[in-house]
């Protein structure tokens, strides 16, 4: 294989040409039908498309393989990156993803063209059942580079990625968008809390949905591994300043959307884990962390730090968190020795007086030995790994105690944790770390949820405690001591809100103040902002219930709102869980969100507001895909009649029938979201 000749390749790259010459095979030139027309209507069968796209993407991963064994092993000191000669094939490869219109490009005439391929996945992605929206996650375009003297020559020149960087821009915002509910859902499968999932659960049966066997999380994991490759084409530069707002953002929502990918990816995808770590800790972004930290002291009047990293400490820090997360989450666990007197996994224990041992959390798995064949293939498969990770995996360099085997005392811990060189070089690099992400995350929109919000503070606070196990060594050297300063210091403001907001909200008169803020009669950007203040902090359960606030029910209620960014912030305080506890206590917020969402999308008749009525039933469908906790809530939102109106009785059900087809209308066409209204119907009637 490493002997053969270009010259064999070349008539397997022009047999291969052939499958991605999308516009002159007449099948395959209906791809580019789809925007003529009805978009929610496939002009070819899902099955004929799913079967062409495997081909494609087959293809195209065979011409990446080829084309990356095209770049010399030593690339990287070649004379301005460039290699001295190039195969005939590559630049034609290259012509070939143009001229069949794979991308987008700046002189793209629309008349001549309908949209690109990349923009018809991206469609797939949103309107195709399963199987298909994985096959179109799973095409990756390759680019080359090549000579011509036309305009596709110039592209060729340039770069083709280059050239279309708008398009994979639209298309990396897609798939943010889609990882960010994404993780959530698989977090939702439930896991032992120091990583992967409990034996016996959410691999298949007794979890909700399927499991991590299910559909929905194989998609979830194939766009994990899409979004990566496409991340690693927008590379974060290092600067001195910070950049733009837009740019800022932009930033921030592809580190953010990394992070959520560490929460997706299972046991077959550490090598996209291993991308994600080398994303996360590269010197720039640890240098944009430092950025956005400063940043963070100035706006918030914090203590300024009067000291400045280095390059050296940049690349010390990189070098020690990325060997400390490699060990602790994608290596294999092995299973722990008996030790003074314990048993193992698969020793039989006597009936009587049989206490379960006690399961350290000082424990390090690491040096575990895995001679044991006791258990079953699929407890092998699952017991002896560490992804999907939890939720809190970024706290393990300053809380995991690397204790080799159980000890009888703290101090025997001390004094191991003491004889590991590297230790507090770990801790310091994850205290900056930890920072860097807590102050990141403060600038994220607040329509996106940040994974490293979703961890309990409760944990954050216990892991600088327990970083003090192993002595005063963080505290003896001012950059770190800063660093945990500051951490205390954020932390301690989010106990106080969270304290203001259990006191104050949960008091009924205080509650009813706030509450007028939401009344119809006050301006909408008003009323917008404190439901999205409310919502962030998760205190809408703590509002009372419509019949206990000071104004008429009917000042909540009428009219109906209409506003498309209140209505997005009520389905998205839906889709993040933060109604939840309201829906249980029956507080203002839940009632609200019940009224105005279902007059709107079941009562609302015109046009214009059509596209956007869909665009809101998908998203509550969506989430119920996800989440079948919130089936309840669903089935009330479908129920829902206006208080006091025919009191005592439930909807007709006509009525109820006429909501079901609504709903059907609004899955325009796509076959996961009406098994999803079949499935609710069926509760419905149960």
């Amino acid at each position: 294989m490493e002997t053969w000749s270009w010259v064999h390749v070349s008539p397997v790259v022009d047999l291969a040409m052939k499958w991605i010459a999308l516009r002159s095979n007449p099948c395959m030139s209906k791809f580019f039908e789809w925007q003529q027309g009805d978009k929610s209507s496939s002009v070819i069968n899902y099955s004929l498309t799913r079967s062409l796209l495997w081909v494609i993407s087959a293809v195209l991963h065979m011409l990446s393989g080829v084309l990356d064994r095209v770049i010399p092993e030593d690339a990287i000191g070649l004379p301005g990156g460039h290699v001295p000669w190039l195969p005939e094939f590559v630049p034609k490869i290259g012509l070939e993803i143009i001229n069949n219109g794979f991308l987008s490009f700046p002189w793209t005439n629309a008349t001549e063209h309908s949209g690109s391929f990349a923009e018809y996945l991206c469609h797939l992605r949103h309107q195709g059942e399963n199987e298909t929206s994985m096959a179109s996650s799973q095409i990756h375009t390759s680019s080359s580079k090549g000579h011509s003297t036309s305009r596709e020559g110039s592209i060729l020149a340039g770069g083709i990625v280059k050239s279309s960087i708008l398009e994979f821009t639209n298309v990396l915002t897609i798939f943010m968008n889609l990882i960010t509910s994404q993780w959530q859902w698989t977090q939702s499968i439930e896991m032992f809390g120091r990583g992967g999932p409990a034996p016996g659960v959410g691999v298949g049966w007794g979890a909700v949905g399927g499991g991590f066997w299910s559909n929905d999380v194989l998609l979830a994991q194939t766009d994990a591994g899409l979004l990566i490759s496409l991340v690693e084409i927008f590379q974060i530069l290092s600067a001195k300043d910070l950049p733009s707002c837009e740019d800022m953002n932009f930033t921030i929502q592809r580190i953010n959307s990394v992070l959520g990918v560490c929460l997706i990816v299972g046991p077959r995808d550490g090598f996209i884990m291993d991308k994600a770590l080398d994303m996360l800790l590269q010197v720039p972004v640890l240098k944009y962390f430092d950025l956005c930290i400063r940043h963070f002291i100035t706006i918030k009047g914090l203590k300024p730090l009067s000291w400045e990293y280095k390059e050296v400490d940049y690349q010390l820090f990189s070098k020690m968190l990325a060997s400390h997360f490699r060990n602790r989450w994608l290596t294999v666990k092995k299973k722990l020795k008996a030790v003074d007197g314990s048993r193992c996994v698969g020793e039989k224990m006597s009936k009587k007086g049989g206490d379960l041992d006690t399961i350290h959390e000082d424990l390090d798995t690491s040096d575990m030995t895995s001679q044991d064949h006791s258990c079953t293939s699929l407890a092998v498969e699952w017991a002896h790994q560490r992804l999907p990770l939890p939720m809190h995996w970024f706290l393990s360099p300053i809380s995991t105690i690397n204790a080799g085997k159980r000890t009888a005392s703290a101090s025997n811990i001390i004094n191991q944790l003491q004889d590991l060189p590297d230790f507090l070089e770990v801790a310091k690099g994850g205290l900056f770390f930890l920072l860097g992400i807590e102050v990141m995350s403060s600038f994220v929109s607040s329509e996106i949820q940040s994974p490293v919000w979703s961890v309990p503070l409760t944990w954050k606070l216990h892991s600088l405690s327990v970083i003090l196990l192993a002595g005063m060594g963080v505290l003896e050297e001012q950059k770190s001591r800063d660093v945990y300063e500051t951490l205390q210091v954020v932390y301690g403001q989010l106990v106080d809100e969270l304290l203001f907001a259990a006191v104050s909200y949960g008091d009924l008169i205080y509650g009813r103040q706030v509450a007028l803020y939401l009344h119809c009669c006050v301006e909408t950007s008003v009323r917008l902002a404190a439901w999205t203040a409310l919502s962030n902090a998760r205190v809408l359960e703590l509002l009372p219930p419509l019949a206990n606030c000071v104004a008429k029910a009917e000042g909540f209620l009428e009219p109906v709102e209409v506003n498309e960014r209140i209505l997005e912030a009520y389905v998205k305080s839906w889709v993040s869980g933060a109604l939840d506890r309201a829906a249980t206590r029956r507080s203002l917020a839940f009632t609200l969100v019940l009224h105005h969402l279902s007059s709107f999308i079941f009562c609302c008749s015109t046009s214009d507001k059509l596209s956007f009525r869909n665009k809101l039933a998908k998203s509550l469908l969506r989430d119920y895909s996800r989440k079948k906790q919130h089936e309840g809530m669903l089935l009330d939102f479908i129920q829902y009649q206006k208080p006091g109106q025919r009191e005592g009785s439930s909807v007709p059900m006509d009525e109820v029938e006429k909501r079901f087809k609504l709903l059907v209308e609004a899955c325009e066409g796509n076959f996961s979201l009406l098994r999803d209204v079949e499935k609710l119907r069926l509760s419905f009637q149960r």
